[in-house]
Order: C-alpha cells, then structure tokens, then sequence
C-alpha cells in the first residue's frame, strides 16, 4: 500500500504539468504592451487562462520565440501590432497602444492605460480620439440644430396657428 500513495502522487504531479501547458502563462504579460491591463485574458479567453482567443492564437501560431509553446516568449513587433486578430478594424498594436510595434520588453507601457482594449475580442475596439476642436464643432452644430428646431415649435406660434385654424369660417 505504501508503494501507491508516491506513485499516485507523481502521477497527480504529471498530469498538473501537462495540463499547465493550456493554461497562460503569468510570465507573457509583461512580453506585450499594456499587458498588465487584460492580463491572461489578453491571450485567453479567461482570465485564469483555457483556451486561447484570436489574438492568443495568433502569436501561438506566429509569434513565439524558440523552442515554442510552452517555453517560448512572445515576438512583440511590428509585424504583431500591424495585424488585427480579432477583425474589430482596429489593429492589435493600436488596441495595445503601440502602434507600430516600437515598444519592446522592460520599457515602460505606452499611451493611457485607461484607453486599452484586448486585442483577442472583437467587442473591444478603441474609441477614436476626437480633438477639442472637434468636440467644440459638434457641440455648435448640435446647439445650432436644436436652436433651430426649438424655434418653429415655440408655444405662443402654435397658439396662434390653432386660434386661426378654429375661426376659419370654411371649415364648416
């Protein structure tokens, strides 16, 4: 009986390890710009890890230093950040706040961390960035539109409309 409990202890220990090669690795976040933002499921479809979304089959695929799976670290470049993984219209690089893949390793993260999204769902598009100019021209023409639209419906013209469609001695 003595025999089975290290036997099956070192099989549990075994098959702990082979199934932590489909789990994320802690050790990528820092390999991607803003990768501290989405963490595991930048590349995963869950935030402890399982299985990977578009972006994280992406660099599975393509973007993975040697040896490859389980040990290997991702290749962040231009070549990562000018795709789109998910097919939002945003590029992965653009997503992540670099991008033209210029950001490497151990620099600090590029661009406002409150403006990333994940690159692997396609729900997650950035929002454009409008210029205060921008902002000031649609806000005037918003007031402008309204403006004019407040001034056929004023209360007193209505009034007079109605008190001259009432005394209108043909509709009778």
């Amino acid at each position: 009986m003595k025999f089975y409990k290290p036997t099956a202890f070192f099989c549990a220990l075994i098959l702990l390890v082979l199934h932590g090669s489909a789990s994320a690795r802690g050790f990528r976040v820092s390999q991607i710009p803003n990768g501290n933002q989405n963490n595991c499921k930048t590349c995963h479809q869950f935030p402890s890890g399982g299985p990977r979304n578009s972006f994280g089959a992406e660099i599975e695929q393509n973007f993975l230093s040697a040896p490859g799976g389980s040990f290997g670290s991702v290749v962040w470049g231009a070549a990562l950040a000018g795709l789109d993984s998910d097919n939002d219209g945003s590029s992965n690089g653009a997503e992540l706040n670099d991008p033209n893949g210029a950001w490497s390793t151990g620099n600090t993260n590029p661009g406002d961390p409150a403006t990333v999204t994940n690159p692997g769902e396609f729900d997650a598009a950035p929002v454009p960035n409008l210029s205060t100019w921008a902002i000031w021209t649609l806000s005037l023409l918003f007031s402008a539109l309204a403006f004019w639209q407040l001034q056929g419906r004023k209360p007193s013209n209505y009034a007079k409309a109605r008190s001259s469609k009432d005394t209108n001695p043909r509709r009778n």
